[in-house]
């Protein structure tokens, strides 16, 4: 994900998450495990925390939608 500042690893993270398929946004919680730091930008890994099956299964299929855009 791209953020306009770097943040350190371990940093938590909150994200909400809306498509057009979705009636609500989908909530998500994570921390930042990696970072790549550019000019006047930051590219951040995070790994997620699902605390269901319903929200992990959402985000893999927004992700495999994105993959064929």
């Amino acid at each position: 994900m791209e953020m306009l500042e770097a943040v350190p690893n371990g940093t938590a993270v909150s994200l909400s998450v809306e498509a057009p398929h979705l009636w609500d946004p989908l909530f998500l919680e994570g921390e930042v495990v990696w970072l790549h730091s550019m000019e006047g930008a930051a590219r951040v890994g995070v790994r997620f925390y699902h605390r269901s099956g319903r929200t992990l299964r959402t985000l893999t299929e927004l992700l495999e939608a994105e993959a064929y855009h």
